[in-house]
Order: structure tokens, then sequence, then C-alpha cells
């Protein structure tokens, strides 16, 4: 249906094409690419994107027809024009006499951002791409705003209200001095209310090379200075990673995983949020001069839960090895309803949704973190393994184990002058403690392999001692030994800074700040190391009508098992999880196909690292928190018995 972008929502509407009826130009075949946060393509909103085959034999009369329906809602230029593509979903009623039945309806406004078309056999096919209205938000020509813009303000409401104010000014004037337009774009910006007076820091560290400068001009106060080209997002984005509070890393609880140099892994387990945009596209007037319609962008920054956050080794191995705090953050992600769907796939006995799964598995996959923990951005460092030429590694490593040691010791000698040092001090204590530590498990796995005391899942070397011939590996050495590849996660050290403000002489600002800069490149990142395509029977859910996923990212279970070789050697069976592959999915885009009558639905998902499933398969399989222990560990969570197992009941779609 084509609609007037000025009363998109009223007024009236134009059928250009339908499917399942007599109509002149049919609807062949829809393609429905819905884009989610924190994915490669799409970093900050979720949004739709169509692929629409028509078909009309013995014609071709489209582009007439939308010129013509143009003209009738007196649009001034029909490129403009909105389009509504609606979806019905029919199936079957329960009762004794059974119909066809309308189970589910949804629209989407769209503009249409290009037609193709081919003439065979008398008969025209078409193919037009639709992009969602809320999507022309990122249109490069505002949303890469063209002018620099500078913003002083010393805490995140602040500072948006003087950005919303910044632009505005400035794109008025480009408008005035553009001699082919006469409406200017119009801005909008929100940030979070309980975000808004969050304070800046007071000295800052440049370390991205991209232009942006921020400076000091007194009492907290923080001068943005942002290059011509910059994202709109980004102008918010950095300015809450400038914030004390941003950098201490908020949880959906209200507190804070990082508020020490230490991550709390306790903490960690209530699940962080990060920042996505809830965007909105308004047409206002028409331009005659431009020939297009001015339009009012509003840009609300929300939080965004996200179940993906690895921020260093020392609190991702608590987290992944605690059943606990896995209890606790499945219970949160239920809390949250993030997790709704499970699926069970082969040989499972209950499989009425998944039609086909593939598999891609990245060794090369790791995930940053600052070097040495954020410790020291000094490569040089005492803390590194790397010296002159010939230098042996394991003196070297002997040698900073004990600097370590002197270290401690010196610290905890230490008086206190008042209760902020005595924190201080015992922070220091933990970060050089926990450094310490993980020094001497690197001695030991150094020492282990120059003896060859390295085993394979047969607990013998590569050859057997007996006759030093290759030893075979069976199904029944690895079927059932509930491995998980989330506790493989390979960390690499690196010098990484964030964007934002570090505070003057403190060490700890430094840290937290090199800390966010890890935390952001692995969120943003594109590499994922364990990523499924699975095909399901539609399911309404994944539309995702407004609201469903704007507080975080959704996830799913998959059950699975597979046949393996009995120990006498007959082909059965196993009974046993195979959690390779079975465990916690993050959804990043889904792609809807509407063809034939058929709707079939692709999740294209990445392994969610921080979840141990052989630590909670049982609370998996249930869909629930049941014991009083788990209750208690969620800090009294009201939570509720969610079901996996009765939801999924209901992922069917249309049959």
């Amino acid at each position: 249906m084509i609609v007037d972008p000025l009363n998109d929502d009223g007024g009236t509407k134009y059928v250009l094409a339908e499917s399942g009826v007599d109509n002149e130009v049919g609807i062949n075949s829809v393609q429905h690419d819905f884009h989610l946060a924190f994915n490669a393509e799409n970093r900050s909103n979720a949004g739709s994107y169509f692929q629409v085959q028509l078909i009309e034999p013995n014609g071709l009369s489209l582009f007439s027809r939308i010129a013509y329906i143009a003209s009738q809602l007196s649009i001034a230029n029909h490129i403009h024009a909105l389009y509504i593509l609606e979806l019905k979903l029919i199936g079957w009623s329960d009762d004794d006499d059974p119909k066809p039945t309308e189970i589910h309806t949804q629209e989407w406004l769209t503009k249409c951002y290009g037609i193709q078309h081919s003439f065979a056999d008398n008969t025209s096919q078409y193919t037009m791409t639709m992009i969602e209205t809320k999507e022309g938000v990122y249109d490069r020509v505002d949303f890469n705003f063209p002018v620099e813009t500078s913003v002083e303000a010393s805490n995140l409401g602040d500072f948006a209200t003087k950005l919303q104010t910044e632009i505005n000014k400035a794109a008025k004037v480009r408008a005035d001095l553009d001699p082919s337009s006469i409406l200017p774009t119009l801005f909008k910006f929100s940030v979070p209310t309980a975000w808004k007076d969050w304070q800046f820091s007071t000295v800052i560290n440049d370390a991205d090379g991209s232009g942006r400068q921020v400076s000091i001009t007194g009492s907290g106060r923080l001068k943005f200075v942002f290059p011509a080209g910059t994202a709109i997002t980004n102008m918010l984005a950095e300015a809450s990673y400038a914030t004390e509070q941003f950098r201490k890393i908020p949880t959906t609880v209200g507190k804070f995983a990082g508020k020490s140099i230490v991550v709390d892994a306790k903490e960690l387990a209530n699940i962080i949020n990060w920042i996505s945009f809830d965007v909105n596209v308004k047409f206002v007037k028409f331009d005659s001069l431009a020939n297009r319609y001015q339009r009012e962008l509003t840009f609300n920054m929300i939080p965004y839960a996200t179940t993906q956050a690895i921020i260093d080794k020392n609190s991702h191995k608590e987290l992944i090895d605690s059943k606990d705090l896995q209890k606790k953050r499945l219970a949160q992600a239920l809390t949250l309803g993030l997790l709704k769907k499970r699926f069970d796939y082969y040989l499972t006995g209950q499989n009425t949704e998944v039609l086909d799964l593939s598999i891609q598995f990245n060794n090369a996959y790791y995930v940053l973190q600052p070097l040495h923990s954020g410790i020291t951005q000094d490569p040089a460092s005492t803390l590194t393994e790397s010296g002159g030429p010939g230098d042996n590694i394991l003196e070297n490593l002997a040698q900073q184990v004990s600097t370590l040691t002197q270290n401690i010791q010196d610290l905890r000698l230490k008086i206190p002058d008042s209760a902020d040092q005595a924190i201080s001090l015992s922070n220091q204590i933990r970060t050089l403690v926990s450094n310490k530590t993980a020094l001497e498990t690197r001695v030991n796995s150094i020492n282990d392999l120059a003896q060859g005391n390295s085993s394979n899942l047969n607990g013998v070397g590569p050859r057997d001692s007996a006759s030093g011939e290759p030893k075979y590996i069976t199904q029944q050495d690895v079927i059932g030994l509930g491995l998980d590849p989330t506790s493989h996660v390979t960390f690499n050290n690196y010098s990484l800074n964030s964007n934002g403000p570090e505070n003057s002489g403190s060490n700890q600002a430094s840290q937290f700040q090199a800390r966010l800069g890890a935390l952001k490149l692995n969120l943003n990142g594109s590499g994922d190391m364990l990523s499924i395509n699975i095909s399901v029977r539609g399911d309404p859910y994944w539309l995702a009508k407004a609201g469903t996923f704007d507080n975080g990212g959704p996830l799913f279970f998959l059950n699975v098992n597979f046949p393996s070789y009995s120990a006498d050697g007959d082909y059965t069976a196993t009974t046993s999880e195979d959690l390779n592959l079975a465990g916690l999915y993050n959804v990043i885009k889904v792609t809807s196909q509407y063809q034939n009558g058929q709707f079939i639905m692709t999740l294209h998902a990445n392994r969610n690292l921080p979840t141990n499933s052989g630590l909670i398969y049982e609370q998996l399989a249930l869909g629930q928190i049941t014991d009083s222990q788990a209750a208690n560990q969620v800090e009294a969570l009201e939570l509720r018995q969610i079901s996996l197992a009765s939801i999924a009941s209901d992922a069917s779609g249309p049959r």
C-alpha cells in the first residue's frame, strides 16, 4: 500500500500489489532481513530490510501506477512516497469445524530505495528494495554530520541538550546557505533518565587518532569537538564513554561490575547494560526547492542488555567456572525476557520447528583485554615477558613473580591515612595478587610442557607409551564429557584506550579507560567463535513488533543429540548432550522468506560465550530456576517459573 508521508497513520491508502488474490500485480515472494543490535552490519539499532518480488502478466504498468497513486494522494514527488508492507498469517482453528483463521497481522512503514525490472514471456518482473522508514535516520547526508561540532558540558544529560541545540543551529545555517533547499533537517536527542546526571571526568587521553578532541574547561566540564563527518550516534556514545559511571560498567540491576580495578564477576552475572538507539523519522513539510520532505530525526539512547560481554580473563574464568553465578546469570536473562525460545533438534524426539542447521567454528577467534588487565599500558613494563635476545622466559617470569611478591609485601606494611587510602591499598593488593597468581599459573604450564606432561582426552600422550603407535580417538572417548567450547576462549593482551577521559595522575582511571576500550572493541567486533544458521518454521516472535527487543538482545536454547557408536560397536543414538553445539545463542539477524504459501525463517546466531551450558544444562532443559539455593544466589529476585518447553510449543507460527 502507498500512503502520504505527511499522513501515514490515518490517511487514504492505495493497494499497489497483493498475494493470494486475483490482482493485476501480484506479490511473488518477500525476503525480510531483520538486523538486531550488535552485529557486524548494524551496531546501534534494530531495523528491517525487504526484497519484494512482484509479477505483472501482460503489462509494464507498475511505474505508472506508483506515479498515479502519488498524484491521487497529492504527494508532490512520488519518489518520496511511503509504502506499507502488510503481513497476514493464516492458520487453522482448533474447533470441530476447522477453518482458515487470521492468527497474526503486522505492518511495516517503508521507503522504496530502488526497483529492478525485467521483461520476458510477455510478463514483467520487479524487485523492489524497501527499508523501514526509521532506518532513514542513518542516511549519511545527515547521519554523518557534515559540519564540525563542539559541545561543552559537565554531565551526559547536559551534553545531549546542548548537542541538540548546536546541531540544529548548524543544520539551519547549512539550509540558509544552500541554494537547493529551504528547510533544514531537524534533530532530537535524549538519554536515559537514570543516566542524565552521570558526570564527566576531568582529564582526557585522546588515543584513537580520529580527530575527535576533548579538553578541560574547569569544574569537571569537558569540551568535545567532533570533526565533520562524525556519526550522530558516535557523538552520543563517546560522551557516554567519557562518564565516570559508564567506565565502571553498569549492569541491568543498577549496580556496576567494574567499580574497582578488579571486575566483580558476581555483578557481571547480573548482565551489563550497553548502548542502543530507539530511532524515528517524521516527515514535517515538503521542501519545494529541494523537491523532498523535511525530516525530523529522533535519536533516543536506551540501555541495552548484552549477554555477550567478556571484560577480562580473570572475571570471565570466575563466571564461567561457577555454577551459582551461571544460575544467577540465567535467572536474570529469564527475568529480563531475553530467553524465551528453545529448539530441540536432532534425535531429541521433540523437533517440530527446525528444518536445517549449519555450523561455522572459528579457531582464530580471540577476546581482547587491556595489557595485563589494564594494570599498565606500557608494553615495556616490568610485567612483560620479552627482554633482550636470548633471555630465558622462565627466568623472566620468576623475576616478575618475585617483584610482585615484594610489592605486595610492601603494600601490606603501609599504614593508610584515611578510609579512602585503605580502600585504594586493598584494591592494589588484590590486583597484584591476581597477577601474581596468573604468572605462577603460566610458570606451571611452561614447566608441564617442558616435561611432557600435557595430555589428551584419553589421559595419555599422542602415542601409546607401551607400543609407541598412534592412538585413535573413538566416539566413546569424547561423548558425554561435558566439554563446552566457551571455556576455551583465547585472550589477547593489547594496549588499548577507550575514548573517554581519565583523572589526572590516577592510575585507576587509566586502567578503567583501557578496560572500557577493550570491552567496546569486543562487543563491536565482527569475529565470532561459534556461529550457526538455523532454519525454522515461521514464528511471529522473531518479527519483533515495536518494543520486543528494545531492552536487550534475544537468546535461544538449542538442544541437540547426535548418533554415535556404542561401546560394543552397535550404531545407536546417544542420550548425552553434545555441548560443543547445545547451549545458548545470541540472534544477530533474522531472515524471513515468504513464498508459495510457505513462511520460513533463518536465524543467524553466535554462541553466547559467557554461558557455561554444562553447568546449567538442567536449568536450560527445564527453562526455569527452581531450587532455593539458586533463588538465594539471584539476590531475592522474584523469578517467574518460565518454562522454555511450554513457550516453545507456540513457536511454530503458521502451519
